[in-house]
């Protein structure tokens, strides 16, 4: 299996529904939090690439609970959805990673991967995605990596790992929204 040269260094969970620059957080930098199933919430990913060139896009997977890890699409426990707050496709800003050659990066809100990245040695770039649980148990747990998906922004099914994770973006969940 082809491991792409890129870690996962910060990751944030924000309340979805503000701009996708400046959303409110549900915990600081690099923590886990509380949600619940139905609540739509955006987790952000900071990368740097420590190779080059690369020319990739990415998709998001989740694990519950220590299982395998999962594409999140319209099919599984958690799905990619619109958010009240901005646009899918949005850039992003720096706001998790710093000394690194920033590029733009992207919010997601439809269900398919992120745009095309070309990358170079230390490129930094933040892809946000805004999500919600669809099923799931109280106390599940819900970890979250970003993933290589080759070069096109159509799903592959087929993604590859990257080389570090520094930290997963994680929740947990708490009752349904609907109690």
């Amino acid at each position: 299996m082809t491991i792409l040269s890129i870690t996962q260094e910060h990751v944030q969970l924000y309340v979805t529904g503000g701009p996708i620059n400046s959303e409110t957080e549900m915990a600081p930098i690099d923590t886990s939090a509380m949600v619940s199933v139905g609540e739509v919430f955006s987790a952000r990913f900071g990368l740097v690439s420590s190779t080059s060139p690369l020319v990739q896009t990415f998709a998001l997977t989740y694990s519950v609970n220590g299982g395998p890890w999962i594409e999140c699409n319209a099919g599984t426990a958690v799905n990619i959805v619109s958010s009240t707050g901005w646009e899918d496709g949005a850039t992003t800003t720096e706001q998790l990673l710093s000394g690194v050659t920033f590029l733009n990066g992207e919010g997601i809100s439809s269900d398919r991967a992120s745009k095309s990245f070309g990358l170079g040695l230390n490129d930094g770039f933040e892809i946000e995605w805004s999500l919600v649980v669809v099923s799931a148990n109280p106390n599940d747990f819900f970890q979250f990596r970003v993933v290589g998906n080759g070069t096109s922004e159509v799903l592959s099914g087929m993604q590859t790992a990257i080389s570090n994770y520094n930290v997963y973006a994680a929740v947990t969940l708490g009752a349904s929204i609907e109690e």
